[in-house]
């Protein structure tokens, strides 16, 4: 009787109920996809030592820096100051 006093006082109909906990079940699910998702794309940052969010491998990054320093080489080409090596080093 209380349920059907909670119903008429947000003038929710008879099917409602079902679709907004299929509703709630979907998010839910999309919610614990996007967070579990999130855990296993989260890997140990070798410099700093914390846990960050990877979106590519260490192989794969390691590739696309080697492209862009040649890249980089081109474009700017390399600065040869011995202090400067050592302070980097």
């Amino acid at each position: 009787m209380d349920y059907e006093l909670f119903r008429i006082f947000c003038k929710q109909k008879k099917g409602e109920e079902l679709q907004m906990s299929k509703k709630i079940q979907t998010i839910s699910v999309l919610w614990l996809i996007f967070i579990l998702g999130f855990i296993i794309s989260c890997a140990v940052n070798p410099v700093t030592g914390k846990r960050e969010l990877m979106l590519i491998s260490t192989k794969d990054e390691a590739a696309l820096g080697k492209s862009t320093d040649k890249q980089v080489v081109e474009q700017y080409g390399i600065y040869d100051d011995p202090n400067l090596q050592g302070y980097l080093a």
